[in-house]
């Protein structure tokens, strides 16, 4: 373990135990070192929840990491108000915050939050410097809509492999610099949006779904569903049957009752995206001919 009278070294700049087999929990005492300007604990097998001390940390560099540990709980605010920080990694942990607490901080470039238990996800505004976003394998269950408008700076955005809802939001069109955009392995249906087709930069397009599961999904709105039944049935837009495994739901419960996947025809425009190099659609509803600029 890391020993709590390292918060008596009051004047070291770094603190470099990363890549260590290192047990135990992150002492609260390292919040009483104001001089330090690095500090990497990435890939040990730390446990415990991250202390809200090292938020007050007012010289750490750009990049703060702790990934590849064993932390749990929630994300502490004080971790937005930290106005250096550009990079924040802290994925493959066991966090379970719904990462409500990151704050306003405008400096971040890259948050990586991927290989945790988030149940959710709250995109701020103000990470109008934003450039790369790792949700990925996650247990995030709410609609793929993150309010991504202004966030015109994003490059990378990866939500796969979690448990994302609705339809391609149209407002990735504004993501104008948008280099890579994976969505696949979620609960996604409708079709593809033409607007896709306008991000010229883009080098990687993942849409693919994961399998052809029965599912209805709950929230606002109503689906083509006989809410009478039980188990409650939905007709989804293969044309097969699909069974909830919750009786009792009410009429108003629904989201929509669908098989996920997209539909619809493969959009024209491809051409528009000269530096394509990855494009996956597999496991859909995709109705239609391949466009003939795909392989132009």
């Amino acid at each position: 373990p890391i020993p709590t009278e390292i918060g008596m070294i009051s004047y070291i700049k770094h603190i470099l135990l990363n890549d260590n087999n290192l047990t135990g929990s992150i002492p609260s005492e390292v919040g009483l070192l104001s001089y330090l300007a690095r500090l990497h604990l990435f890939t040990n097998m730390l446990n415990g929840t991250i202390p809200t001390e090292v938020g007050s940390l007012p010289n750490l560099e750009a990049t703060f990491n702790l990934s590849s540990n064993v932390l749990t709980g929630t994300v502490p605010i004080e971790l937005g108000m930290m106005s250096n920080i550009q990079r924040l990694d802290l994925s493959n942990n066991r966090l379970t915050d719904s990462m409500l607490h990151l704050g306003d901080s405008t400096a971040f470039t890259y948050l990586n939050l991927s290989r945790n238990d988030l149940p959710s996800f709250l995109l701020n505004k103000s990470w109008k410097d934003l450039e790369t976003l790792d949700l990925t394998y996650n247990q995030i269950h709410q609609d793929v809509s993150l309010n991504l408008t202004d966030l015109t700076s994003m490059k990378d955005l990866f939500l796969s492999n979690n448990l994302f809802y609705g339809s391609v939001p149209n407002e990735i069109r504004s993501l104008v610099r948008l280099e890579k955009l994976h969505i696949d392995r979620n609960n996604l249906f409708g079709t593809i949006p033409d607007d896709i087709l306008s991000l010229v930069r883009l080098r990687e397009l993942k849409l693919s779904h994961s399998q052809q599961e029965k599912r209805c999904f709950y929230g606002n709105g109503i689906g083509n569903c006989d809410v009478l039944g039980d188990p409650v049935c939905c007709n989804g837009d293969n044309g097969e049957k699909i069974c909830s495994d919750k009786a009792g739901i009410g009429f108003e419960d629904f989201y929509m009752c669908l098989s996920p996947g997209l539909g619809g025809a493969i959009p024209a425009g491809f051409g528009n995206t000269p530096y394509l190099e990855v494009l996956e659609l597999s496991n859909n509803f995709l109705t239609g001919n391949i466009p003939p600029e795909i392989g132009t």
